[in-house]
């Protein structure tokens, strides 16, 4: 995924199934860092891929300036009975970063923010065609003041939805493409 200007990122891989990925921007007054690790089991009826964000690296003692993002989630791949079918579940769990730096914010806030977060991010759209993967581009007519981390967050999650939908999508129209000429030549030479 293209970064960001005033990002960085690297990875390293600890063994062929795990994946470290550190993720620092910084701004004017502030830095979001998203430091995850992410894990590969290939079993006989599934693939599945988990991640967890690393909360306190000591190789990164500055992390502690900044927003950290503490996430978690898994993304499972299972065959059906149908070979042409695949089922896929994606879950991602995020602790929400405090809406303000002096107070708690009431749960009406927090629902009010969430509300203006998805209608901005289009998180919550329909797939265009049955099938293929939801969400929808950046609305952006929809004005909502976000912190400097909180944007950096988002908008990575953001940008792997849209890889995501488009990985995914483009691989049913792929197969959709395949199946239809296999069965007209399948047809012709009847």
């Amino acid at each position: 995924m293209p970064l960001p200007s005033g990002a960085e990122e690297f990875l390293e891989r600890i063994d062929p199934h795990t994946v470290y990925r550190a993720y620092q921007n910084v701004g004017k007054t502030s830095s979001a860092h998203a430091n995850m690790i992410y894990k590969n089991y290939a079993e006989a009826n599934r693939e599945v891929i988990v991640w967890r964000s690393v909360m306190d690296d000591a190789l990164m003692q500055h992390m502690v300036d900044g927003e950290v993002v503490d996430t978690w989630g898994w993304f499972v791949v299972v065959p059906t009975a149908d070979p042409a079918v695949c089922r896929a579940t994606y879950l991602l769990q995020v602790v929400p970063i405090p809406l303000y730096k002096d107070r708690e914010a009431t749960y009406a806030e927090y629902l009010h923010a969430n509300k203006l977060v998805a209608e901005k991010y289009a998180f919550k759209h329909p797939p265009d065609v049955p099938g293929t993967f939801p969400g929808g581009a950046v609305n952006d007519k929809v004005d909502y003041p976000i912190s400097f981390a909180k944007r950096c967050f988002i908008e990575r999650d953001k940008q792997l939805e849209l890889n995501l939908k488009s990985t995914i999508n483009n691989t049913v129209f792929e197969f959709q493409r395949t199946k239809s000429s296999t069965q007209q030549n399948s047809i012709v030479r009847s």
